[in-house]
C-alpha cells in the first residue's frame, strides 16, 4: 500500500542541499524576503570564519584573547623567507586551534610588489565532511 504524499512533501524541495554549517553574514544585512538576518551556509560559512580568524589580531577579542593570527604585524616587516614562513605557520596554528570544521591542505603567502607590498594569502582546505578542496584568497593591504 503506497502512502499518499503530505502537504510537507509537496512544499519541501527534495533537491535542496542540506545545511550543515550556518552563520550570520558579517554585514548583518537583512534578507530581501523579510526582517531576518542573512546567513552564510556550508562552504560560505567556513570561508567567512577563516577570513575572520586571519584578520583578527591576538588579544583583540576581550573574552577570547587566544583567537587570531596577528598577520597585520607582518605588513611592515621586511620581505624574507623567514617572515613569510612564520606568517604561514601563524595562520596554520590559528586555523587549527580556532576552526575545527576545516582541514587545511595548503597555505601560500606571497608579497605583491606591484600593489604597494600587499600580502596575498591563499588557503586550500576542505570541510571535514567533504573531500572537495576549496580555495580561499585573502589580500592584506597597508593603510597609511
Amino acid at each position: 500500500m503506497a502512502s499518499r504524499p503530505t502537504r510537507a512533501d509537496t512544499i519541501t524541495s527534495s533537491g535542496k542541499k542540506p545545511e550543515l554549517y550556518s552563520d550570520f553574514l558579517n554585514s548583518f544585512a537583512a534578507t530581501p524576503f523579510g526582517n531576518q538576518l542573512g546567513r552564510a551556509i556550508n562552504e560560505q560559512s567556513v570561508s567567512q570564519s577563516i577570513r575572520n580568524i586571519i584578520l583578527t589580531n591576538l588579544g583583540e577579542r576581550f573574552f577570547a584573547p587566544y583567537i587570531g593570527a596577528s598577520v597585520y604585524n607582518s605588513l611592515f616587516e621586511l620581505d624574507t623567507v623567514i617572515n613569510t614562513s612564520s606568517l604561514e605557520l601563524n595562520i596554520q596554528n590559528a586555523l587549527k586551534n580556532s576552526e575545527p570544521r576545516a582541514n587545511i591542505i595548503e597555505i601560500n603567502v606571497n608579497i605583491d610588489y606591484q600593489n604597494q607590498n600587499d600580502i596575498l594569502i591563499n588557503i586550500v582546505y576542505n570541510l571535514i565532511n567533504n573531500i572537495n578542496p576549496i580555495n580561499l584568497s585573502v589580500v592584506l593591504k597597508r593603510v597609511r
